[in-house]
């Protein structure tokens, strides 16, 4: 794959001695507001592909190091996630059916909520299920009670058998072949995706539009999807607009409408925002149900957006929003940190400062309560 020449170059140097691997491994980076990410993630997951595709013997030495990296971008990540980088260097190494990197398999297994969840159990018991359980019962006792904790405390109770290992290795060698072939256009847009070719995928979603797109609610789903992932408001817009038609029930056209309104608001659209805060502002008789639910606090902080932006130009409309958010509001329980502060700010725009102070002293026992 043309996309990989470049890997396949690092990982020849690499093999033969003549480029480190550092570049590849987890490299930590702290931002100005304190987020945290991995400044090797997508270098390591194209070296990743490159070994998938281009295997040696010897490589089970580079593998070890790059799954370790892996597990620890994912023990750091902020929002969780199970990312196909780990996923990819588990199925790579798991192929040695080696019980020595059984401690790898665990240790990505519980490196966070969703691979505890999301990655398969099966890697724990890739070397054999005897063999695995032999190799456990060596472990220290915090491996060894995750690893029975995964599978059973004796291989008679192991939660798979032999003949699922075996289907499942054989999924994985269909998962993960040796030549990368796409089974459909979608899927090769998932992977420049994933790769982060957004310009490429770009244009193989314009291909899926003209080739198989259908106005189905699955249909522009998917094309919801992939505009959001390239970050296109002109085609989520459309999306939304098209899938707030599709829907019959209430609280979806609400979800739907919700959405439209922050998305005209991100494009400058007053008019177009106002129209959709008019259409949710039409099924107000659902509000004092919503209101005790986190579907009444996001519509109401889409309101005070608007009143935000609006409050200079169209006054007059973000007066009646301004209204509108004041009743929503009143009374509404369990506000988050982002709805306290807007509604402080509008509520000094309208020079209201008994509700102004009544917000600004809840937020800040909020922000107590939670150490701030």
């Amino acid at each position: 794959m043309q996309l990989l020449n470049e890997y396949f170059e690092h990982l020849k140097a690499i093999r033969q001695g003549q480029q480190s691997l550092d570049a590849y491994l987890f490299g930590p980076v702290t931002t100005a507001d304190g987020g945290r990410y991995d400044a090797h993630e997508a270098k390591r997951y194209r070296l990743l592909l490159a070994l998938q595709c281009s295997r040696e013997a010897g490589d089970e030495a580079l593998l070890v190091p790059l799954l370790q990296a892996e597990t620890e971008r994912h023990r750091m990540e902020a929002f969780q996630g199970l990312y196909p980088t780990l996923e990819l260097a588990c199925s790579l190494l798991a192929r040695y059916q080696d019980t020595r990197h059984l401690p790898l398999f665990i240790n990505a297994k519980r490196a966070n909520f969703d691979t505890h969840c999301g990655l398969d159990v099966e890697y724990l018991a890739s070397a054999g299920i005897a063999q695995s359980y032999a190799a456990a019962a060596l472990l220290d006792g915090d491996l060894r009670e995750a690893f029975y904790d995964y599978l059973g405390t004796r291989p008679e109770q192991c939660k798979i058998s032999e003949q699922d290992l075996e289907q499942w290795r054989a999924r994985q060698s269909r998962r993960y072949p040796d030549e990368i072939v796409f089974r459909s256009l979608g899927a090769e847009v998932e992977f420049l995706l994933e790769l982060g070719e957004h310009e490429l995928a770009e244009s193989k979603v314009h291909e899926w539009h003209a080739t198989a797109f259908e106005p189905t609610a699955e249909g522009w789903s998917q094309w919801l999807s992939w505009q959001r992932s390239l970050n296109c408001l002109g085609g989520m817009i459309e999306a939304q607009r098209a899938l707030l038609a599709l829907e019959t029930q209430d609280w979806n056209r609400a979800s739907r409408l919700k959405e439209l309104v922050g998305l005209h608001l991100q494009n400058g659209d007053l008019p177009q925002a106002l129209s959709c805060i008019e259409a949710l502002q039409s099924l107000k008789h659902h509000f004092k149900d919503w209101r005790r639910l986190g579907m009444g606090r996001f519509i109401a902080e889409q309101y005070l957006d608007f009143v935000l932006a609006a409050k200079e130009s169209h006054q007059d409309a973000a007066a009646q929003v301004y209204a509108w958010a004041k009743s929503l509001t009143m009374g509404m329980k369990n506000m988050h940190w982002n709805l306290l502060e807007k509604l402080v700010a509008v509520h000094e725009q309208f020079d209201d400062r008994k509700l102004a102070q009544k917000y600004r002293v809840v937020l800040r026992r909020e922000r107590a309560s939670a150490g701030f």
